[in-house]
C-alpha cells in the first residue's frame, strides 16, 4: 500500500486515538478527577487530629498524676493556663471546686478539673481534653449515719 492509496480509499488503521478523542478524554478527566480526589485531600489534612488527641490524652494523664493524684488533699492547688515543658503549643490548667458534695459527704471533698489544650491558629476551636477527679480529705469529720 502506498501513501496515495491511503488518502484515496479512506483506509484507516484502527490503532490509536484521534485528536478530538484525546481532547474529549482530557476534558472529561478535568471535570471528574477533582471531584474524586477532593475527599482524599481533605482526609489527608485531617490526619494530624488523631495524633493531637493522643498527645492530649498522654499529657492530661501525666499532669493529673504528677500534679493532682500524687499530692495530698491539702497540697493540691489549681493553676492558670501554663505551657507544658517539652510540648510546644500545649497548655494545661486546673480548676478546683470545694463546694461539691459526694453523697452524704459534705466536707472534705474537692472536684478537680484538669484541662489540656492544643493551641493551633489553623484549628477553631482549639482541641482540648478534660479529666475530672474527686479528691477527699479522709481526716474530715463524717456526718452521722
Amino acid at each position: 500500500m502506498n501513501f496515495h492509496h491511503f488518502f484515496r480509499t479512506g483506509y484507516r488503521n484502527g490503532a490509536g486515538f484521534t485528536l478530538i478523542e484525546i481532547a474529549v478524554m482530557i476534558l472529561v478527566a478535568a471535570i471528574i478527577l477533582p471531584t474524586l480526589i477532593l475527599p482524599f485531600v481533605e482526609g489527608v489534612s485531617e490526619l494530624d487530629q488523631p495524633m493531637i488527641m493522643t498527645t492530649l490524652t498522654f499529657l492530661a494523664q501525666e499532669e493529673m498524676e504528677t500534679r493532682v493524684i500524687c499530692r495530698t488533699y491539702d497540697t493540691v492547688a489549681g493553676w492558670a493556663s501554663t505551657a507544658i515543658d517539652g510540648f510546644p503549643d500545649y497548655t494545661s490548667e486546673c480548676a478546683i471546686d470545694d463546694t461539691v458534695t459526694f453523697g452524704p459527704v459534705v466536707a472534705g471533698v474537692r472536684k478537680i478539673t484538669l484541662r489540656v489544650t492544643y493551641n493551633d491558629p489553623e484549628l477553631d476551636p482549639d482541641p482540648f481534653l478534660e479529666l475530672v477527679t474527686v479528691k477527699t480529705d479522709w481526716g474530715a469529720p463524717m456526718p452521722p449515719p
